[in-house]
């Protein structure tokens, strides 16, 4: 694996792995489902505003966020189940 991939992919995993924090403090709340990934919620908000920012060039809008906000919780909950 080249440096460079090796470095981006060191600083997603740490800075995916600190933001999950917020994912396991909605546990603790009893606001998602213990048996959430954590870091499969991160993953999954972050994959909506990634794909528009990066790809398509689409606009990031309160709309986008919201969607992103609802459906990463089940998406989460699908990934820990397999």
């Amino acid at each position: 694996m080249p440096a460079a991939r090796e470095a981006l992919t060191a600083f997603f995993a740490g800075r995916t792995a600190q933001t999950a924090v917020v994912a396991e403090r909605a546990i603790s709340r009893g606001e998602l489902p213990e048996d959430t990934e954590t870091v499969e919620v991160i993953r999954a908000l972050a994959a909506t505003f990634y794909y528009r920012m990066f790809i398509t060039g689409e606009p990031v809008d309160r709309d986008v966020a919201d969607r992103g906000n609802c459906e990463a919780p089940s998406i989460a909950s699908r990934s820990s189940a397999r």
